[in-house]
């Protein structure tokens, strides 16, 4: 009787370090599941920011002036593959 209830002991003893361990890991997970639903908070804010900025005046504004410089750069560009295409012809 008495080799009977040391068994039953271990065996308590065994399922509440397992049942200790199980907690542990479910607080664990948890966490990061807080973690991760922040991540997703700040990500959506992030996201409705980067809308906003993209629908203001000041960006259309700046896309407006900007015009210019783009062209001159699409030029350049241009020219320098044609001269570059010139003088592997050259060559």
């Amino acid at each position: 009787m008495n080799k009977e209830l040391e068994a039953l002991e271990r065996k308590l003893e065994i399922r509440n370090r397992e049942l200790a361990e199980a907690h542990r890991h479910i607080a664990s997970l948890e966490e990061r599941l807080l973690k991760l639903k922040q991540y997703r908070r700040e990500l959506k804010l992030l996201k409705e920011e980067r809308r906003r900025l993209r629908e203001s005046a000041e960006r259309r504004v700046g896309q407006v002036l900007l015009v210019p410089y783009r062209v001159i750069g699409r030029l350049l560009i241009a020219v320098c593959r044609i001269f570059a295409a010139f003088l592997s012809l050259s060559s």
